[in-house]
């Protein structure tokens, strides 16, 4: 059972989280500021989740990294306790759910007829890795607006 209010998801908020940075995964760091019981419900991602609140992955670079795959990787490795409960709804935090956020949604975020084709090519279907690989799946293609800005094989 959640221990965040449903008014998360009543008052139609958005929760972003950066799961990349390793303060996310190990909290013992704060016990000492804030004790051990508070330091281990730290970064309730997967209770706001719960909630029904939209859940978002943002980076604070150079905290964590920018790169989204990282941020997909920790909450699938976390999908037990604090991570997101599928690696889809981790892709969803890092795509959709914040073009939701920032109110983007009807041109990015997903791929539609329509919307702007904003999207990576991966080197591997992350949907059927361990986080491991995830987090280190190749970048083959970056694409913004329709255009290639990245190609790993020029």
């Amino acid at each position: 059972m959640s221990r965040i209010s449903p008014r998360f998801s009543q008052l139609d908020v958005d929760a972003d989280f950066q799961a990349g940075a390793d303060f996310f995964e190990y909290t013992d760091w704060a016990t000492d500021y804030i004790g051990i019981d508070r330091a281990r419900r730290m970064f309730p991602m997967r209770d706001v989740y719960d909630s029904g609140a939209n859940v978002t992955f943002s980076s604070d670079w150079t905290v964590n990294p920018l790169n989204p795959l990282v941020a997909i990787a920790r909450s699938v490795k976390l999908k037990k306790s604090k991570g997101l409960p599928s690696v889809h709804e981790a892709i969803k935090a890092a795509t959709i759910n914040g073009a939701i956020a920032l109110g983007l949604h009807s041109i990015t975020g997903s791929i539609e007829v329509g919307k702007s084709a904003d999207f990576a090519v991966l080197e591997k279907d992350i949907t059927r890795l361990s986080w491991r690989k995830i987090r280190k799946t190749p970048i083959l293609m970056t694409i913004l607006e329709g255009d290639i800005v990245y190609d790993a094989t020029d």
